[in-house]
């Protein structure tokens, strides 16, 4: 008769024909039925405390396998190259890793504190599934790298929206197709167009203005010259930079009804854009929290047309618009910030428009006129000459008090007296000079976030 032999995975019991005679059952029940219960749920406790230990055939038949001890050392296990499946419980101290191999194959970590799966194909190959704690709460997985429209890490009713792995060292945020967010060992890139946000708000806002000593301006900003920008390329600098609202038009330069309070913005002056705005039309004043005032009539009558005002110019009036200049400019704050204009800078005085946005002026120099020079008087018991290169000195013998005598020419004038006098010496102006105004000063580049 043919001898018993055994099966391959789990070593079952397989009977030869004819034999175990009267002794079947009790074979079937001990290396069977207990075995495929072992299989499907067998619990095996291992202690463990570092090195290498090979699972006993018992263990290796098991499902459950609970891994406990401190560990030492890095702790390996070997197990038989067969297909298995077991549920592995990591609950080792120690700052060490629990490892599985076959004999020729690459071994695979088990996470500390975790619940995981590990596979063997029958063909050294170890696979580890996703790790979960106690509660249910993943601790370690692995997952492929994903692509843009579909990431490794997703949601089933979104599988657009996820975490996926673009390169070596670099991961990306993935919505709708779109990597919103790259992150590496360098720092966090988010896409352009999009501006980091904590709490609901910007970190760093669009049309926030820098004053920047490098050479180039960094990603996500623009040197600040004046240029001219396309509005589909950068909507959240247009957003910032203009001021959009719906007003009535009636054929008039009233703007009646409007839809957002624009009394102590400073956008006077700004040009308007819009349902009903004449070409070059701005706002020539804000007359209260629902009215405006524009430089040039409306070109018909409507309800509630959209207007955006463009402070800094809106480039071809469609698609797109324009920065501030900060060339060779100093920076003022605004002066009616808060609602009240703190009348530092005021245009009766500096011709600039300290009020408003974008409001600009001044020069480096200014020519004094005559009447800005002051007159020279000079009195007391002296001796006074006068030498003039700038114009006529005009000098009046008879100012001069007794015992005293005058010399000169045109052009220079010598007095001597000897008594108290009182000796007045008047002169007018050549042409007029040249003074220089600009104070000490370290030239920078401006930036302004996209």
């Amino acid at each position: 008769m043919p001898a018993d032999t055994n099966s391959t995975l789990l070593g079952l019991l397989l009977q030869g024909t004819g034999n175990n005679s009267n002794s079947w059952g009790e074979n079937l029940n001990n290396f069977v039925f207990t075995y495929l219960e072992n299989a499907v749920a067998g619990y095996s406790a291992i202690s463990v405390n570092g090195g290498s230990d090979t699972l006993t055939a018992a263990q290796h038949r098991t499902m459950l396998l609970d891994f406990t001890g401190t560990l030492a050392a890095e702790q390996t296990v070997e197990v038989d190259n067969t297909t298995k499946r077991w549920i592995v419980r990591n609950a080792t101290t120690g700052a060490y890793a629990l490892k599985f191999k076959t004999a020729s194959g690459t071994a695979v970590t088990i996470p500390q504190g975790g619940i995981c799966e590990l596979w063997c194909n029958g063909n050294d190959t170890l696979y580890v599934g996703g790790s979960f704690d106690a509660s249910g709460r993943i601790l370690a997985a692995s997952f492929t790298d994903g692509t843009i429209s579909l990431p490794g890490i997703a949601f089933a009713s979104e599988p657009a929206m996820g975490v996926r792995r673009v390169s070596s060292g670099t991961m990306a945020l993935t919505v709708g197709g779109v990597d919103i967010a790259t992150i590496s060992a360098t720092g966090v890139n988010v896409a352009t167009g999009l501006a980091l946000s904590v709490g609901g708000a910007a970190v760093v806002p669009s049309g926030t203005e820098v004053q920047y000593t490098g050479i180039r301006a960094p990603t996500g900003w623009y040197f600040e010259y004046g240029q001219t920008l396309t509005r589909a390329d950068d909507p959240g600098l247009l957003a910032a930079l203009t001021e959009a609202f719906t007003a009535d038009t009636n054929g008039t330069t009233t703007l009646s009804n409007v839809s957002a309070d624009l009394r102590n913005l400073g956008l006077e002056g700004s040009t308007l854009e819009g349902t009903g705005m004449a070409t070059g039309a701005v706002i020539s004043s804000v007359d209260s929290a629902t009215q405006i005032t524009m430089s040039l009539a409306a070109t018909n009558t409507a309800t509630g047309g959209a207007v955006r005002a463009f402070p800094y110019g809106n480039g071809d009036g469609s698609t797109t618009f324009k920065l501030p200049d900060a060339r060779g400019t100093t920076a003022f704050g605004r002066g009616a910030m808060g609602g009240t204009d703190a009348a530092l800078v005021t245009f009766a005085v500096s011709g600039i428009r300290g009020e408003r946005l974008n409001g600009g002026g001044g020069a480096q120099s200014v020519t004094l006129a005559a009447n800005q020079i002051p007159s020279l008087t000079s009195t007391g018991n002296n001796t006074i000459t006068v030498n003039s290169t700038r114009g006529d000195v005009m000098v009046t013998p008879a100012a001069v008090g007794s015992g005293s005598s005058s010399t000169g020419a045109v052009g220079q004038a010598t007095i001597t007296s000897t008594g108290v006098n009182s000796i007045s010496v008047a002169y007018t102006n050549g042409s007029q000079q040249v003074v220089n105004k600009m104070p000490p000063a370290r030239v920078r580049n401006v930036i302004i976030k996209r």
